[in-house]
């Protein structure tokens, strides 16, 4: 499992993520460009795309004795060790490695064009005094702790700690955990790990929508001024919100809102889950007290999404984790909330 990381201890840069497959890089058109084209120095995904999978890019470079793409690709790689968390001279030692390990492999494979460009690489970056040591036994080896890197922290399924909510008690706030979901630039969605409390949609019966339900107003007032310091919901975002009809029985889904603590739709719910498994959580020992049911250890959790027609049931995921599209009466208890905020990580 990720460790948990903690918002009011770091500082971070959101990067754009790309995935690629190791074996198409050839194919693709994006990594060509920037190989090919001028490089594009800000294009962070397509360094990490790089770094990742360097064992890829290497037999593109060494099998075509290619020297503009070395020149281009070792560049990446001399960023990505200076970001590492060795000490400044390890650093050093650890790319001077590296670039024994190219020449190695330049004359290993015959590369006429990338054996000599390697060699006067390494002397005009490294002095011979500096090469004698790194390969003397005195090299020191201790390592300084960092600050993750967003890729490193902001990824999808991470687990990550903002805020405070009750967990055992009602007598004593702790970390609230959060699972990330998605990553869009300089934004995460982020949701809460556990069913942590167990609340109505709304509190009287009746046609009700998300714009209107008692339960939104509680989550972006009492719920968030509880939950978070000031300058942690000044980190949350004013996200705009399709409420859209259900899909099944027609359910006028209200009005589009701007909130900056919510609960997923349907679709939400589909989007960034791939099992029914993957929706299933485990309620807090607070959110059994105020009364959420339990299925063999998992609990239900409530939608934003209107259920059944007619507009006083609302959407929720079951303990097994289906959609259950139809709902239930939202005066109902018995059923749990996991909140869902975005952050602006650029704020960090």
């Amino acid at each position: 499992m990720t460790p948990l990381v903690s918002f009011a201890e770091r500082r971070v840069i959101i990067m754009k993520k790309h995935v690629f497959h190791k074996y198409t890089i050839n194919r693709d058109n994006q990594v060509e460009a920037w190989f090919d084209g001028d490089g594009k120095p800000a294009d962070d995904f397509i360094k990490e795309y790089l770094i990742n999978h360097k064992r890829s890019v290497e037999e593109v470079i060494f099998w075509q004795d290619d020297v503009g793409r070395m020149k281009k690709y070792i560049d990446v790689r001399k960023e990505f060790a200076d970001l590492s968390i060795a000490k400044n001279i390890k650093r050093n030692y650890a790319f001077l490695d590296i670039v024994n390990g190219y020449i190695e492999r330049a004359v290993r494979e015959n590369c006429i064009e990338l054996r000599p460009y390697l060699v006067e690489y390494k002397n005009q970056l490294f002095d011979d005094d500096f090469i004698e040591e790194a390969e003397s036994d005195l090299c020191d080896y201790e390592f300084e702790l960092r600050a993750p890197y967003p890729y490193e922290i902001f990824r999808v399924g991470n687990k990550v700690t903002f805020g405070r909510y009750y967990q055992d008690s009602d007598k004593e706030l702790k970390d609230l955990e959060w699972t990330v979901l998605d990553v869009v630039d300089d934004r995460a969605l982020l949701l809460t790990d556990k069913v942590i409390d167990c609340r109505l949609y709304n509190e009287e019966w009746g046609r009700m929508t998300w714009d209107r339900c008692t339960l939104r107003e509680w989550l972006n007032d009492e719920f968030a001024k509880l939950a978070f310091q000031p300058d942690e919901l000044g980190l949350i975002i004013n996200k705009r919100l399709e409420n859209k009809k259900n899909e099944l029985f027609g359910t006028d889904g209200g009005p589009d809102t701007v909130d900056k603590i919510f609960l997923l739709s349907c679709e939400e719910a589909r989007e960034h889950f791939g099992s029914d498994q993957a929706r299933r959580a485990e309620a807090t020992a607070y959110a059994k007290a105020r009364g959420v049911s339990d299925l063999e250890g998992f609990s239900p959790w409530r939608l934003r999404s209107p259920g059944y027609k007619g507009g006083c049931y609302n959407a929720y995921i079951y303990g097994d984790g289906l959609i259950e599209r139809q709902g239930h009466v939202n005066n109902f208890d018995g059923f749990g909330i996991r909140p869902a905020i975005w952050i602006d990580l650029s704020l960090f």
